[in-house]
């Protein structure tokens, strides 16, 4: 028998009480990464929760390897209860390794933009 992961207490904002929620998806080889996770941020706060996002957290870090960013970021995941998955996320490791966290730790998770064309070629 398969055990899902007991849902764990929401981690909010303590100024706000709203839930925080990472933004995930794919960055490497994308030159329009920072304007789509921008766009992201708004969606999540129409959501009533506030926004963590890695790619304008880290985008003044340069020259660091891909597996320094994504400790980072697991980082900061640790610091949500839900995250948004941005279209082609399954074609992103590191994307792919925040869902697979996400999952495991039973955080809420949203398929942002599922349907929109323009994000969708992203």
């Amino acid at each position: 028998m398969t055990m899902m992961p007991k849902r764990r207490a929401p981690i909010m904002d303590n100024k706000n009480n709203k839930r925080k929620c990472y933004i995930s998806g794919p960055i490497t080889g994308h030159d329009n990464y920072l304007d789509i996770f921008k766009q992201a941020e708004s969606a999540v706060k129409e959501m009533g929760m506030i926004p963590v996002n890695p790619a304008e957290a880290f985008s003044s870090l340069k020259g660091l390897e891909w597996k320094d960013y994504m400790m980072l970021s697991i980082d900061l995941l640790f610091s949500c209860d839900a995250i948004f998955m941005l279209p082609n996320w399954e074609a992103s490791a590191g994307a792919s390794i925040e869902h697979s966290f996400a999952v495991g730790a039973g955080y809420i998770i949203v398929d942002g933009w599922k349907n929109d064309k323009e994000v969708n070629e992203f």
